[in-house]
Protein backbone atom coordinates (compact mmCIF):
# COMPACT_ATOMS: atom_id res chain seq x y z
CA UNK A 1 0.00 0.00 0.00
CA UNK A 2 1.14 3.15 -0.66
CA UNK A 3 -0.21 6.61 0.64
CA UNK A 4 1.03 10.01 -0.22
CA UNK A 5 0.37 13.51 1.94
CA UNK A 6 0.09 16.71 0.79
CA UNK A 7 0.63 19.38 3.68
CA UNK A 8 1.45 22.98 4.47
CA UNK A 9 2.93 24.66 7.55
CA UNK A 10 1.46 21.63 9.63
CA UNK A 11 4.75 20.55 11.36
CA UNK A 12 3.64 17.37 14.25
CA UNK A 13 0.59 16.53 12.63
CA UNK A 14 2.05 15.37 9.39
CA UNK A 15 4.85 14.22 11.20
CA UNK A 16 2.60 11.71 13.51
CA UNK A 17 1.05 10.23 10.60
CA UNK A 18 3.91 9.43 8.91
CA UNK A 19 5.30 7.38 11.67
CA UNK A 20 2.25 5.44 12.05
CA UNK A 21 1.74 4.89 8.61
CA UNK A 22 5.55 3.67 8.10
CA UNK A 23 5.07 1.56 11.53
CA UNK A 24 3.28 -0.68 9.48
CA UNK A 25 4.21 -3.67 7.46
CA UNK A 26 3.99 -3.34 3.58
CA UNK A 27 2.91 0.60 3.85
CA UNK A 28 4.94 3.10 2.29
CA UNK A 29 4.09 6.76 3.11
CA UNK A 30 5.66 9.76 1.77
CA UNK A 31 5.49 13.48 0.96
CA UNK A 32 3.73 14.02 -2.75
CA UNK A 33 5.74 15.90 -5.03
CA UNK A 34 4.29 18.08 -7.21
CA UNK A 35 6.10 19.68 -10.32
CA UNK A 36 4.69 20.29 -13.73
CA UNK A 37 1.24 17.26 -14.29
CA UNK A 38 0.64 16.11 -17.10
CA UNK A 39 -2.92 15.57 -18.07
CA UNK A 40 -2.85 11.73 -18.25
CA UNK A 41 -0.57 10.92 -15.31
CA UNK A 42 -2.08 9.28 -12.35
CA UNK A 43 0.31 9.77 -8.76
CA UNK A 44 1.46 6.39 -7.76
CA UNK A 45 -1.16 6.46 -4.39
CA UNK A 46 -3.68 4.26 -3.22
CA UNK A 47 -4.79 7.37 -1.16
CA UNK A 48 -3.57 10.68 -1.01
CA UNK A 49 -3.90 12.82 1.86
CA UNK A 50 -4.50 16.59 1.19
CA UNK A 51 -4.19 18.78 3.78
CA UNK A 52 -3.14 22.06 1.69
CA UNK A 53 -5.00 22.18 -1.33
CA UNK A 54 -7.19 24.74 -0.08
CA UNK A 55 -4.32 27.68 -0.36
CA UNK A 56 -2.44 26.01 -3.75
CA UNK A 57 -4.53 26.42 -6.91
CA UNK A 58 -2.16 23.93 -8.82
CA UNK A 59 -3.00 21.09 -6.36
CA UNK A 60 -6.87 21.56 -6.63
CA UNK A 61 -7.00 20.67 -10.15
CA UNK A 62 -4.01 18.37 -9.62
CA UNK A 63 -5.78 15.95 -7.11
CA UNK A 64 -9.18 16.77 -9.01
CA UNK A 65 -7.67 14.65 -12.23
CA UNK A 66 -6.09 12.02 -9.63
CA UNK A 67 -9.71 10.61 -8.70
CA UNK A 68 -10.50 10.65 -12.48
CA UNK A 69 -7.52 8.27 -12.21
CA UNK A 70 -9.02 6.50 -9.72
CA UNK A 71 -6.47 7.57 -6.54
CA UNK A 72 -8.73 7.83 -3.64
CA UNK A 73 -8.55 11.70 -2.44
CA UNK A 74 -9.02 12.86 1.29
CA UNK A 75 -10.95 15.09 1.44
CA UNK A 76 -12.58 14.96 -2.26
CA UNK A 77 -11.03 17.54 -4.08
CA UNK A 78 -14.41 18.45 -5.72
CA UNK A 79 -16.34 18.63 -2.53
CA UNK A 80 -13.38 20.98 -1.14
CA UNK A 81 -13.84 22.95 -4.42
CA UNK A 82 -17.92 23.77 -3.25
CA UNK A 83 -16.94 24.59 0.54
CA UNK A 84 -18.02 27.69 1.67
CA UNK A 85 -19.72 28.91 4.91
CA UNK A 86 -23.03 30.28 2.89
CA UNK A 87 -23.64 26.35 1.49
CA UNK A 88 -22.43 25.01 4.40
CA UNK A 89 -25.78 26.96 6.55
CA UNK A 90 -27.86 26.41 4.15
CA UNK A 91 -27.37 22.70 3.60
CA UNK A 92 -27.73 22.25 7.47
CA UNK A 93 -30.45 23.87 7.90
CA UNK A 94 -32.26 21.44 5.47
CA UNK A 95 -31.16 18.72 7.70
CA UNK A 96 -32.98 19.89 10.63
CA UNK A 97 -30.05 21.38 12.45
CA UNK A 98 -30.42 24.84 13.80
CA UNK A 99 -27.64 27.17 12.11
CA UNK A 100 -27.18 31.31 12.84
CA UNK A 101 -29.16 33.12 10.45
CA UNK A 102 -26.61 34.68 8.01
CA UNK A 103 -26.77 36.53 5.35
CA UNK A 104 -24.56 36.48 2.14
CA UNK A 105 -23.31 40.17 1.22
CA UNK A 106 -22.12 41.53 -1.66
CA UNK A 107 -18.42 42.07 -2.77
CA UNK A 108 -17.09 45.90 -1.29
CA UNK A 109 -14.18 45.28 -4.59
CA UNK A 110 -14.23 43.66 -7.36
CA UNK A 111 -11.41 43.15 -9.89
CA UNK A 112 -10.60 46.22 -12.35
CA UNK A 113 -11.73 43.69 -15.35
CA UNK A 114 -15.27 44.08 -13.57
CA UNK A 115 -17.25 47.09 -15.09
CA UNK A 116 -20.57 48.86 -13.46
CA UNK A 117 -22.06 46.80 -16.40
CA UNK A 118 -21.29 43.61 -14.89
CA UNK A 119 -23.15 44.69 -11.55
CA UNK A 120 -26.35 45.24 -13.18
CA UNK A 121 -28.14 42.99 -11.01
CA UNK A 122 -26.99 44.05 -7.99
CA UNK A 123 -29.53 45.79 -5.50
CA UNK A 124 -28.97 49.30 -4.50
CA UNK A 125 -28.51 50.84 -1.75
CA UNK A 126 -28.25 47.78 0.38
CA UNK A 127 -30.79 48.10 3.31
CA UNK A 128 -27.92 47.79 5.81
CA UNK A 129 -30.01 48.32 8.83
CA UNK A 130 -32.64 45.88 7.75
CA UNK A 131 -29.86 43.45 7.20
CA UNK A 132 -28.66 43.82 10.75
CA UNK A 133 -31.87 43.76 12.40
CA UNK A 134 -32.49 40.33 10.14
CA UNK A 135 -29.94 38.58 12.34
CA UNK A 136 -30.89 40.23 16.03
CA UNK A 137 -29.10 43.44 15.75
CA UNK A 138 -25.83 41.75 16.89
CA UNK A 139 -23.88 39.45 14.52
CA UNK A 140 -20.21 38.71 13.24
CA UNK A 141 -18.85 39.80 9.38
CA UNK A 142 -17.19 36.82 8.49
CA UNK A 143 -15.44 35.76 4.77
CA UNK A 144 -17.81 33.11 3.48
CA UNK A 145 -14.22 31.37 3.05
CA UNK A 146 -14.19 28.35 5.33
CA UNK A 147 -10.02 28.93 5.62
CA UNK A 148 -10.09 32.72 6.30
CA UNK A 149 -10.70 34.36 9.54
CA UNK A 150 -9.22 37.67 9.09
CA UNK A 151 -12.46 39.30 8.72
CA UNK A 152 -14.62 38.14 11.66
CA UNK A 153 -15.46 41.19 13.49
CA UNK A 154 -18.38 41.64 15.80
CA UNK A 155 -20.84 44.40 14.65
CA UNK A 156 -23.85 46.03 17.03
CA UNK A 157 -24.52 48.86 14.89
CA UNK A 158 -25.37 49.94 11.61
CA UNK A 159 -21.74 52.12 11.54
CA UNK A 160 -19.95 48.99 12.83
CA UNK A 161 -21.38 46.65 10.27
CA UNK A 162 -20.22 49.20 7.58
CA UNK A 163 -16.51 49.65 8.85
CA UNK A 164 -16.08 46.32 8.68
CA UNK A 165 -17.75 45.42 5.04
CA UNK A 166 -15.67 48.46 4.07
CA UNK A 167 -12.82 46.40 5.10
CA UNK A 168 -13.33 43.25 3.60
CA UNK A 169 -12.23 44.43 -0.04
CA UNK A 170 -13.14 41.85 -2.84
CA UNK A 171 -13.52 38.85 0.04
CA UNK A 172 -17.02 37.33 -0.37
CA UNK A 173 -18.38 37.67 3.15
CA UNK A 174 -21.21 36.80 5.52
CA UNK A 175 -23.47 38.21 8.24
CA UNK A 176 -24.12 35.81 10.96
CA UNK A 177 -25.94 35.92 14.15
CA UNK A 178 -24.39 36.35 17.13
CA UNK A 179 -25.13 33.10 19.25
CA UNK A 180 -25.22 33.17 22.64
CA UNK A 181 -23.82 29.61 23.76
CA UNK A 182 -23.73 28.04 27.29
CA UNK A 183 -20.96 26.04 25.99
CA UNK A 184 -19.29 25.63 23.28
CA UNK A 185 -17.25 22.30 20.84
CA UNK A 186 -15.15 21.16 18.42
CA UNK A 187 -16.00 17.86 17.09
CA UNK A 188 -13.49 16.37 14.83
CA UNK A 189 -15.35 13.89 12.42
CA UNK A 190 -13.20 10.79 10.80
CA UNK A 191 -14.83 8.66 8.20
CA UNK A 192 -18.05 10.10 9.36
CA UNK A 193 -18.90 8.56 12.01
CA UNK A 194 -15.58 8.52 14.20
CA UNK A 195 -15.86 11.86 16.47
CA UNK A 196 -13.42 13.29 18.86
CA UNK A 197 -15.32 15.93 20.85
CA UNK A 198 -13.45 19.06 23.04
CA UNK A 199 -14.38 22.06 24.74
CA UNK A 200 -13.35 24.78 22.36
CA UNK A 201 -12.19 28.53 22.80
CA UNK A 202 -13.31 30.63 19.64
CA UNK A 203 -11.38 32.99 20.78
CA UNK A 204 -8.13 31.67 20.90
CA UNK A 205 -8.96 28.88 18.87
CA UNK A 206 -8.01 26.16 21.68
CA UNK A 207 -9.10 22.62 22.60
CA UNK A 208 -9.31 22.67 26.31
CA UNK A 209 -9.20 19.19 28.05
CA UNK A 210 -12.81 19.00 30.18
CA UNK A 211 -14.03 15.58 30.58
CA UNK A 212 -16.37 16.88 33.00
CA UNK A 213 -18.08 19.74 30.12
CA UNK A 214 -20.73 17.67 28.86
CA UNK A 215 -23.41 14.85 30.51
CA UNK A 216 -23.56 11.31 28.63
CA UNK A 217 -26.66 12.19 26.65
CA UNK A 218 -25.40 15.98 25.25
CA UNK A 219 -22.12 14.23 24.12
CA UNK A 220 -24.51 11.78 21.91
CA UNK A 221 -26.39 14.53 20.79
CA UNK A 222 -23.25 16.52 20.10
CA UNK A 223 -21.95 13.43 18.01
CA UNK A 224 -25.19 12.84 16.20
CA UNK A 225 -25.18 16.33 15.18
CA UNK A 226 -21.68 16.52 13.48
CA UNK A 227 -21.18 13.12 12.19
CA UNK A 228 -24.71 13.85 10.08
CA UNK A 229 -23.13 17.44 8.84
CA UNK A 230 -19.86 15.42 7.99
CA UNK A 231 -21.75 12.31 6.08
CA UNK A 232 -23.96 14.93 4.62
CA UNK A 233 -21.05 17.15 3.73
CA UNK A 234 -19.59 14.00 2.29
CA UNK A 235 -16.32 14.67 4.22
CA UNK A 236 -13.71 11.84 5.22
CA UNK A 237 -12.41 14.65 7.74
CA UNK A 238 -13.39 17.54 9.27
CA UNK A 239 -13.90 19.69 12.32
CA UNK A 240 -17.84 20.74 13.19
CA UNK A 241 -18.29 23.86 15.85
CA UNK A 242 -21.26 23.13 18.18
CA UNK A 243 -22.48 25.46 19.85
CA UNK A 244 -25.09 24.48 23.00
CA UNK A 245 -28.35 26.87 23.74
CA UNK A 246 -29.52 25.23 27.02
CA UNK A 247 -28.79 22.06 26.04
CA UNK A 248 -29.95 22.08 22.05
CA UNK A 249 -27.10 21.76 19.46
CA UNK A 250 -26.68 24.74 17.11
CA UNK A 251 -23.62 24.26 14.53
CA UNK A 252 -21.61 27.20 13.95
CA UNK A 253 -18.81 26.39 11.39
CA UNK A 254 -17.58 23.36 9.05
CA UNK A 255 -13.95 23.74 8.46
CA UNK A 256 -12.89 20.98 5.77
CA UNK A 257 -9.21 21.50 6.62
CA UNK A 258 -9.29 21.86 10.62
CA UNK A 259 -5.93 23.09 12.44
CA UNK A 260 -4.65 19.95 13.76
CA UNK A 261 -1.44 20.89 15.44
CA UNK A 262 -0.60 19.40 19.13
CA UNK A 263 -0.27 23.00 20.20
CA UNK A 264 -3.97 23.28 19.30
CA UNK A 265 -5.56 19.96 19.72
CA UNK A 266 -3.38 19.74 23.21
CA UNK A 267 -1.42 16.13 23.47
CA UNK A 268 -5.07 14.23 24.78
CA UNK A 269 -7.18 15.50 21.79
CA UNK A 270 -3.85 15.11 19.16
CA UNK A 271 -3.07 10.96 19.85
CA UNK A 272 -6.57 10.07 19.43
CA UNK A 273 -7.01 12.35 15.92
CA UNK A 274 -3.81 11.43 14.88
CA UNK A 275 -4.40 7.49 15.78
CA UNK A 276 -8.20 7.39 13.97
CA UNK A 277 -7.19 9.07 10.97
CA UNK A 278 -4.02 7.28 10.45
CA UNK A 279 -6.52 4.19 11.01
CA UNK A 280 -8.87 5.50 8.84
CA UNK A 281 -6.77 6.15 5.86
CA UNK A 282 -4.92 2.71 6.39
CA UNK A 283 -8.39 0.83 5.63
CA UNK A 284 -8.86 2.88 2.77
CA UNK A 285 -5.76 2.10 1.46
CA UNK A 286 -6.57 -1.56 1.75
CA UNK A 287 -9.42 -1.39 -0.55
CA UNK A 288 -7.48 -0.55 -2.84
CA UNK A 289 -7.99 2.01 -5.92
CA UNK A 290 -10.93 4.20 -6.43
CA UNK A 291 -13.81 3.28 -9.27
CA UNK A 292 -12.46 5.02 -12.21
CA UNK A 293 -14.49 7.51 -13.94
CA UNK A 294 -16.32 6.92 -17.68
CA UNK A 295 -16.11 8.61 -20.78
CA UNK A 296 -19.49 10.82 -19.46
CA UNK A 297 -17.93 11.92 -16.34
CA UNK A 298 -20.92 11.52 -14.56
CA UNK A 299 -19.50 9.96 -11.39
CA UNK A 300 -16.97 13.09 -11.49
CA UNK A 301 -20.12 15.15 -10.82
CA UNK A 302 -21.92 12.61 -8.44
CA UNK A 303 -18.41 12.67 -6.30
CA UNK A 304 -19.02 16.56 -5.83
CA UNK A 305 -22.68 16.25 -4.80
CA UNK A 306 -23.10 14.77 -1.68
CA UNK A 307 -24.96 16.79 -0.13
CA UNK A 308 -27.51 17.46 -2.67
CA UNK A 309 -28.84 13.39 -2.15
CA UNK A 310 -30.07 14.42 1.43
CA UNK A 311 -31.67 17.60 0.37
CA UNK A 312 -35.70 17.93 -0.60
CA UNK A 313 -36.41 20.67 -3.44
CA UNK A 314 -36.58 24.55 -2.69
CA UNK A 315 -40.08 24.39 -4.26
CA UNK A 316 -42.00 22.39 -6.21
CA UNK A 317 -41.15 20.97 -9.62
CA UNK A 318 -42.51 23.78 -12.08
CA UNK A 319 -45.18 21.97 -14.60
CA UNK A 320 -44.49 22.44 -17.99
CA UNK A 321 -47.44 24.54 -19.89
CA UNK A 322 -49.22 22.04 -23.07
CA UNK A 323 -47.83 23.82 -25.84
CA UNK A 324 -50.10 25.94 -28.29
CA UNK A 325 -51.46 23.87 -31.17
CA UNK A 326 -49.40 25.05 -34.31
CA UNK A 327 -50.15 27.49 -36.91
CA UNK A 328 -51.75 26.85 -40.41
CA UNK A 329 -49.40 26.73 -43.00
CA UNK A 330 -49.03 30.20 -44.85
CA UNK A 331 -50.07 32.09 -42.21
CA UNK A 332 -49.24 35.44 -42.40
CA UNK A 333 -50.19 36.59 -38.80
CA UNK A 334 -47.33 36.71 -36.18
CA UNK A 335 -47.34 33.82 -34.08
CA UNK A 336 -48.04 35.10 -30.60
CA UNK A 337 -45.04 34.50 -27.69
CA UNK A 338 -45.55 32.00 -24.79
CA UNK A 339 -46.47 33.68 -21.20
CA UNK A 340 -42.51 33.64 -20.05
CA UNK A 341 -41.00 35.19 -17.33
CA UNK A 342 -38.39 37.80 -18.61
CA UNK A 343 -35.73 39.55 -16.52
CA UNK A 344 -36.33 42.66 -14.76
CA UNK A 345 -34.01 45.71 -16.17
CA UNK A 346 -33.21 43.46 -19.28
Amino acid sequence: MRIGLLVGMEESFPKALLERWRAHAGVTAELVTVGAVAHDSVPPYDVVVDRISHEIGCYQSMLAAAVAGGVRVVNNPFRARLSDRFLDVACASRLGIRVPKTVLLPQKDYAPTITPASLRNLQYPIPWAEVLAGVGGVGWVRAASPHAWRHSVKVSSVDELLRAYDRSGAEVTLLQEHVKADRYLRVVVVGGDKAIVARFDPEYRLHLVDPDYLSAGEEETVVKTASAVATAFGLDLCAVEIALEGGVPFLVDVVATPDLEVATLTPFYFDRVVQTFADHILALAERGAAPTVDASLAPLLAASGPIVAHLTPLAPTRKAEPRAAPKKAGSSKPRKKSGGATAEGS
